[in-house]
């Protein structure tokens, strides 16, 4: 089990992309006043045109948890902000 809150969701980023969905891992966000089980993280893209080539590029991330609730991420300047 691993409990977490936003500070340190950046450090956790490789670690919530590929275990927020494997049921052996339990990842629990600590809200302050409750902890939350994650039940999914998944990358924001946005498609770019670049001299005719398309990229997709990561814009933030959605944090959804066992209680329904949705927590959005966006890349800010390097660092990630609640949106």
């Amino acid at each position: 089990m691993i409990v977490f809150n936003f500070d340190a969701v950046k450090t956790l980023l490789p670690v919530l992309l590929a275990k927020a969905e494997d049921s052996s891992v339990h990842l629990m966000f600590d809200d302050g006043i409750q902890a939350h089980r994650v039940m999914s993280f998944e990358p924001h893209t946005e498609c770019f045109d670049c001299n005719g080539q398309f990229h997709d590029e990561v814009v933030g991330y959605c944090m959804k948890l066992v209680n329904s609730s949705v927590i959005n991420f966006r890349i800010c300047g390097g660092e990630l902000v609640v949106a």
